[in-house]
């Protein structure tokens, strides 16, 4: 929760910016798109290389952001609600991902850490292999989480 409402707040004010200066200045637009399509490649690339899976989760974010300023530099209604509306979504399905990583963090340490005092929470995307198997609903609902953030 901590790392989405930051986010909004930034998104909210270029949108309200965008809002008031887009009219005037085509400098904001073309700075708007440029910086769209630069996250979404910086995103991307290093997302790719990642292992751990709240980092790869984070590079997510910096191409899904790479979206949201594609609509705003477009600057036509339907954009802004595409905007708005993909905001919400992306909002809604980041928490859920995170929830769901460390639900499962919790279940499959949950008995080693009450006796070692180890860490719960799940570092690498290897430790996912054959969670399925072992527990089918948090599998099916992290799977249904990251088809919906890949499009």
């Amino acid at each position: 929760w901590l790392t989405i409402m930051p986010k909004l707040s930034i998104l909210i004010l270029l949108l309200e910016v965008q809002a008031g200066v887009a009219q005037s200045f085509d400098v904001w637009t073309n700075l708007l798109l440029v910086s769209s399509l630069l996250s979404l490649v910086i995103g991307t690339v290093v997302g790719l290389a990642q292992t751990r899976i709240k980092r790869l989760l984070a590079y997510s974010t910096i191409s899904h952001v790479g979206f949201l300023l594609l609509a705003l530099g477009v600057n036509t209604e339907e954009s802004i609600e595409s905007f708005l509306f993909y905001l919400v979504q992306y909002s809604v399905t980041n928490l859920n991902a995170f929830m769901i990583i460390l639900a499962f963090g919790y279940v499959m340490h949950s008995s080693v850490s009450r006796s070692s005092g180890q860490n719960t929470d799940l570092q690498l995307i290897i430790e996912l292999a054959g969670q399925f198997r072992s527990n089918p609903i948090l599998g099916l609902s992290l799977t249904v989480c990251l088809f919906s953030m890949a499009g």
